[in-house]
């Protein structure tokens, strides 16, 4: 619980692995008015409802990762994307498995972000990530180094970080409890029934 409420100034920063549903999440929070992106990552047979991926976040991201861009233009091209995103004065946050890899470069661009951890089964993670993307040369032992490598980051890093976790299997068996969590952890302002009800429906789509 966050006592003094949420400060729209700073992010809420949703981050996992990749295929334990961080898509799911950023999804539930852009239901509940949480601005996650202008322009989101098309949804595809891996991902039919959508994968709630902020393209500016996640273009940068992934420029400086391919060494595209240089870590300077890096530095200044997200800093004028945070400063835009703050002066939004509403809840706003992104989801980008690629900010494992960058959680030290983002440290001082922010203050207090809010994570949320999103947490699935290993074995469902790999096999997951193994369905995804073996059109691209991954194997089982690709997405285990992967999925390991990004878990060991997140233990490190959030040790000193404020954050939720969220279990994947947990979310979708007793959904209201799950999205309650997060309501409370971010003290999100006016949550209306209508809302609360459309995020359900969200995890529960099929």
């Amino acid at each position: 619980m966050n006592p003094e409420g949420i400060n729209f100034f700073e992010p809420i920063i949703v981050v996992g692995p990749g295929r334990c549903g961080t898509s799911l999440v950023a999804g539930v929070l852009h239901h509940l008015g949480v601005f996650m992106g202008a322009e989101f990552v098309s949804a595809n047979e891996s991902n039919p409802d959508g994968y709630w991926e902020d393209r500016s976040f996640r273009d940068l991201n992934q420029s400086v990762l391919s060494k595209k861009i240089t870590a300077h233009q890096w530095d200044l091209k997200i800093d004028q994307l945070i400063k835009e995103r703050r002066a939004l004065q509403v809840p706003w946050g992104w989801k980008d498995p690629r900010t494992c890899h960058l959680l030290n470069k983002y440290r001082s661009h922010l203050n207090n972000p809010f994570f949320i951890r999103c947490r699935r089964n290993p074995d469902a993670i790999e096999k997951s990530m193994l369905k995804a993307y073996a059109g691209i040369g991954w194997t089982l032992e690709t997405a285990r180094s992967c999925r390991q490598w990004r878990e060991s980051r997140l233990d490190e890093f959030l040790q000193s970080h404020n954050s939720l976790e969220i279990e994947f299997e947990l979310l979708i068996k007793n959904s209201k409890n799950s999205v309650a969590k997060m309501i409370d952890y971010l003290s999100l302002p006016g949550i209306t029934k209508e809302k609360f009800f459309n995020s359900i429906q969200f995890i529960r789509r099929d």
